[in-house]
């Protein structure tokens, strides 16, 4: 089989219903095999109601996770892919036409490369908030957006693919198990459990190729076109960021449990943000808006893990 095409739910049936719709739309190039996973991670509303009605459409294998968190249920596809190639997308999204052909066609055009990654359109419900159209360049990252250009470039650890469209032969991603620590799980949200085995593996020299033609749209739902959203968003970004000892040499000690490092600059941070708020425009406090929400999110897992420490020690 060439392709398996992923996608992992939890309690998203009527979203998950418009995505299986647009893939109905997706042309099927002449003499592809090719297999739709669902992993269902525990899902208790309607998800299994819609693959039935999707299931004479397409060509869906239905899996189950149990144990819940988005991690889990990638390392289960992963496991149980068929195809050579595993093209992931989430269950909110509109890939264009070409999709699958767009990868079909890299994949076979350059076989020294494994990792392929497409453009991401947001895809607004309604009409988003004038302030939030201003400020879409800055918080693209918060709506999976990713626009990599027109030309097939190579990727880098500073320029990946996001989950919502990418793939990997499916043999050197099972090399790669995604981190269950990282990704969303019920109510939380800490992202890029995706972004960090893609850099693992572009630092084990693994090569990367973007493929501008594989486009799809994400949808981004109207209670997410929110402050309220984005302080969520990117403080999940300073959680994940502590869970990968990613941060500056200058923020070490928090990560081994000395959080009184980064709390000065998130009180600084926090307090440009709600300044700016009342006195700038949205492209000037939806920077301090980023900056304290992340180092919110670092401050808090950094605390969490020296209370542990400290627990264990006592």
């Amino acid at each position: 089989m060439e392709i398996t095409v992923a996608i992992c739910t939890w309690n998203r049936a009527a979203i998950l219903d418009q995505t299986l719709g647009e893939l109905r739309q997706v042309h099927i190039p002449q003499g592809l095999e090719w297999e739709l996973l669902v992993v269902n991670n525990n899902c208790t509303d309607a998800t299994d109601a819609v693959l039935d009605r999707h299931a004479a459409f397409l060509p869906i294998r239905r899996l189950s996770e149990p144990t819940p968190g988005k991690a889990n249920a990638a390392n289960l596809a992963v496991r149980e892919a068929r195809g050579d190639l595993l093209v992931w997308t989430d269950d909110d999204v509109s890939p264009c036409r070409e999709w699958l052909e767009a990868y079909r066609q890299a994949a076979a055009d350059s076989p020294q490369v494994d990792i392929f990654g497409g453009p991401i359109e947001p895809w607004f419900d309604g009409q988003p908030p004038a302030w939030l159209v201003r400020v879409q360049p800055q918080i693209a990252k918060a709506f999976g957006t990713r626009d990599p250009g027109s030309q097939p470039l190579p990727l880098t650890r500073e320029s990946v693919p996001y989950g919502a469209n990418y793939a990997v032969r499916t043999d050197v991603l099972r090399r790669f198990p995604f981190n269950p620590g990282l990704g969303v799980s019920g109510r939380r949200r800490i992202g890029g459990y995706e972004t960090s085995v893609i850099r693992q593996m572009l630092m084990a020299g693994i090569s990367g190729l973007w493929v501008p033609a594989a486009g799809v749209r994400h949808f981004v739902r109207r209670e997410t076109q929110t402050v309220k959203f984005l302080r969520r968003y990117y403080a999940g970004l300073g959680h994940a960021a502590v869970l990968n000892a990613r941060f500056t040499s200058g923020d070490t000690a928090a990560i081994l449990g000395a959080p009184w490092m980064i709390l000065p600059r998130a009180l600084k941070a926090e307090a440009r943000f709600r300044w700016s708020r009342l006195t700038s425009a949205p492209e000037v406090w939806v920077e301090s808006l980023i900056e304290s929400s992340i180092l919110w999110g670092a401050l808090r897992r950094s605390e969490g893990r020296a209370a542990r420490r400290t627990h264990s020690v006592g």
